[in-house]
Formats: C-alpha cells, structure tokens, sequence
C-alpha cells in the first residue's frame, strides 16, 4: 500500500470449489478494509485475471466504487513491491503503441538472508533483465515476467481473450499473442526499477521439479553415446558462463556495485545453470512429446461465444463471496 491506495488494489482468489478454501478475503481485511477481494470458482489464476478485468472492475467503476483504470499491474502472491517502483508515467502517456511493461526481478528470500541457491537464481533473473532490456532496446521485449508486468487493460483483454489458461509458459504466450496482432504494439522494459520476488531456497524443491521432467531417453543420450564429448562440452560451457558472469559483474553493473553477487554465488552459479540446463531439456521434449499433442484446452474467447461457461457478474457490489457462487445449486435443490 505503499504504491497504490488499498481501493485500487484487487486480491484475485481462485479454487476449484463454490467457494474460497481459506482465509484469504478476511486476511486482505484485515490489511485494509478497503482492498477489492473477489473469487472465482475455476482454479487457474490468468481466468481470475480475465474476469477481474472483463468484469468486475468495469462493474465497480460503473457502481462508482473505483476510478477508471487505464492500466493494471498484474503481480504474484511472492512478489513485495519495492517501496520506490518506478511507473513509466510520462512514456506511456507520449507512445499509445506501448500495451505493456517488463520489470527486470530478483531473486529474495522472505527472511532477507538468501542462501546460495537464491543468489544463483538471482544472477539468472538479473542476466534475463539484461537480455529483455537488449530485445526492448532493437525493437520490442518478447514478453514480460509472470511475476509482476504492467499491462493496458484493453490489450490484457484481447491478449486474455485468445488464452487457453494453460499454465505453462503462459507469460511467454501472451507476449506472442500480443506480437501476433500485427501491429504496433509494443513491450518496453523499465530498466529503472528491480522488483525481488520469493524464489526456492531449498535444492530438494527444484530435485523434485527435475525428477519429474527428466526420461530415462534423455539421461541415456547424455551419458552413455558419447560420455568424453559430453565432459568436453561441459567444460566449455562452463567457461563459457564464467566469462558471461564475470562481463555481467565487471561491465554491466559497474555502476551497481550493490547489485553484484559473491564469490561464492560466482563459482557456484555455472553448475547451478548445468542443472537448469537438463531440466530445460527435459521440459522441451515433455511439451514436444506430450504437452503439445494434447493441449485440449479451449481458449476463453470460445468459452464467451460458443460455450457461455464463464461465471456471470454478480448482481451487487457487496457481495458475500462465499455463498454467490452456489446460490443456483441452493435454489436448485430447495425446489426439488
């Protein structure tokens, strides 16, 4: 709140049930009463995004409980904005083709005392900041972060509008969906401002993500075809990525000493990287063999003009998110 005032701020709970599993909309009271809670029956946080957006913002606006919203800062539950978030005011009011904004993150950890897994992840984001910065600078970012992005309401509804809710990559899908509008909208990146956001501090939480991900295929290519070359290739990426950090640390922050990581954390993170780097692998076949083959999901626009699924906007306001969603099914069974 230190941002944005309590009313423009909207807490998008979603579940899979009628109503909200925990204590979440007493929690957000408990900060101030005048924090927007809503929830929605369907458990996929980018559908809670699109009917917050489509819905019940305008239907707020119009009760005149909120002002007109031009524009919408779409964060994760691990994200704390920095008390100095910097918002491209004056460049988004001069360039109307700007329809979102990146914000280079970083990694943190809630007691503010990262251990070397956080710093390694942090070097990544950083290194990725870099790279966005570089793409906004010869033409336009591809995406912007899952975590925290800036969006034009009217482009977020069109973008949402095409989405299948498929978490998978799904920051990455709407900055192509936005690219494939063919115009000239554009995402810059603001350099200007670094927003932390909670990473895993435990290598048991990114073990389990890589067991998963990994075949018995993939670990026999690896290791077993050609086990010399692989020990080669691996030593010069390995070098390869300590001349990248080490131009990163001396070059691109020399002017944010602050912002440099340990030794310790330089030594580590190319083997840090090696690890992301099978996962990554492992995922890639995952979405070629698997994901790919049976997307099945159905993109929202189709729900709105075909099927008619989404939930209706409630009739008031105030509402008690609890009961609103199964009055129906009340009602259906009073009468039987």
């Amino acid at each position: 709140m230190n941002v944005f005032p309590p009313s423009h701020i909207f807490v998008c709970d979603n579940g899979p049930t009628l109503q909200p599993q925990d204590q979440t909309q007493w929690a957000a009271q408990e900060v101030h009463p005048d924090i927007n809670y809503l929830y929605t029956p369907e458990g996929n946080k980018t559908f809670a995004f699109y009917w917050c957006n489509k819905y019940w913002i305008p239907f707020l606006e119009a009760h005149d409980k909120i002002p007109q919203f031009t524009y919408a800062v779409i964060i994760d539950d691990d994200v704390p904005l920095p008390h100095d978030l910097h918002i491209p005011q004056e460049q988004l009011t001069k360039d109307t083709t700007i329809k979102a904004v990146h914000f280079p993150i970083t990694a943190a950890s809630p007691d503010g005392h990262p251990n070397l897994l956080v710093k390694c992840q942090d070097i990544e984001y950083k290194m990725a900041a870099v790279h966005k910065l570089f793409q906004a600078t010869m033409a336009r970012c591809l995406s912007c972060h899952g975590a925290i992005a800036l969006w034009d309401r009217e482009a977020l509804d069109e973008i949402f509008y095409e989405h299948d809710t498929v978490f998978n990559g799904e920051d990455m899908y709407m900055g192509l969906s936005l690219l494939r509008k063919r115009d000239d909208s554009k995402i810059i990146s603001c350099a200007q401002a670094i927003v932390p956001t909670y990473a895993p501090d435990a290598w048991t939480e990114l073990l389990a993500v890589i067991l998963d991900w990994l075949r018995v295929f993939l670990l026999c290519g690896l290791l077993l075809r050609d086990w010399l070359g692989l020990i080669l290739m691996t030593l010069i990426f390995t070098t390869v990525l300590y001349i990248a950090v080490a131009i990163f640390q001396l070059v691109v922050l020399r002017e944010r000493k602050e912002l440099r990581c340990t030794l310790c954390t330089y030594l580590l993170f190319p083997w840090y990287r090696l690890n992301g780097l099978l996962f990554r692998l492992g995922a890639l076949c995952q979405n070629l063999l698997v994901y790919s083959h049976e997307r099945t999901n159905i993109k929202i626009g189709v729900r709105e003009d075909e099927i008619r699924d989404i939930p209706p906007c409630p009739p008031h306001p105030d509402i008690d998110w609890f009961t609103v969603w199964q009055g129906d099914d009340d009602d259906t069974h009073q009468s039987s």
